[in-house]
């Protein structure tokens, strides 16, 4: 009986194994029916949540490979899976080459999902001056972190001694927790709508 495993790696074989000769069809493909681009999107980002790492590699350097003669680059969501899983296997380096690439071919800035996977792989990686340094870059684009990055960032700031800062950010997340905390409680009691409105 043939296990998920063995499957598995019969399908990325058989990509591998085409990779060559249908280029073009592949490419032609894509053009044709851009879900197809959705569909690599999600076996890539299965592939990275089971660990397989290279194999969901492959797929994205495959893509990224046919996507080039239709003027085109894989989606930033793709490249945030890609990044997100080298970080996780402490491939640092491979990430940072992958951020990299990533700022080349984008039409447009990283979303700020983008950014924050790339500041908690440059903190694991330990260097907190590089995450400081990005968060930077992100903040003069008009992004904010996510609640879970600025708490990442509270530590790049502290391992760099910029101890005020981690306060004031510290503070800021603290309040931005509170008032959603308070968000939430108006929805689970729809009566404070009415009495918000009393008064």
């Amino acid at each position: 009986v043939s296990t998920a495993r063995q499957r598995n790696a019969r399908f990325v074989r058989s990509l591998q194994s085409a990779q060559n000769s249908e280029d073009d069809q592949t490419s032609m493909l894509l053009h044709a029916d851009p879900l197809l681009e959705t569909v690599y999107h999600a076996i890539i980002r299965v592939y990275s949540r089971a660990g397989r790492i290279d194999d969901a590699l492959f797929l994205f350097d495959s893509l990224r490979k046919y996507l080039h003669p239709l003027g085109k680059a894989p989606s930033a969501f793709a490249y945030d899976v890609v990044i997100h899983g080298l970080g996780r296997h402490k491939r640092f380096d491979e990430a940072r080459a992958y951020w990299d690439d990533l700022s080349n071919n984008l039409s447009s800035f990283p979303s700020a999902h983008l950014y924050s996977t790339m500041m908690r792989v440059l903190v694991e990686s330990g260097d907190p001056v590089s995450c400081v340094l990005l968060a930077g870059e992100m903040s003069a684009r008009g992004m904010e972190p996510s609640v879970h990055t600025s708490i990442v960032l509270v530590y790049a700031m502290g391992q760099t001694a910029d101890h005020a800062g981690a306060s004031e950010l510290f503070l800021k997340t603290e309040e931005k927790l509170r008032k959603r905390r308070q968000r939430l409680d108006r929805i689970d009691d729809p009566s404070s709508y009415l009495r918000e409105k009393e008064h």
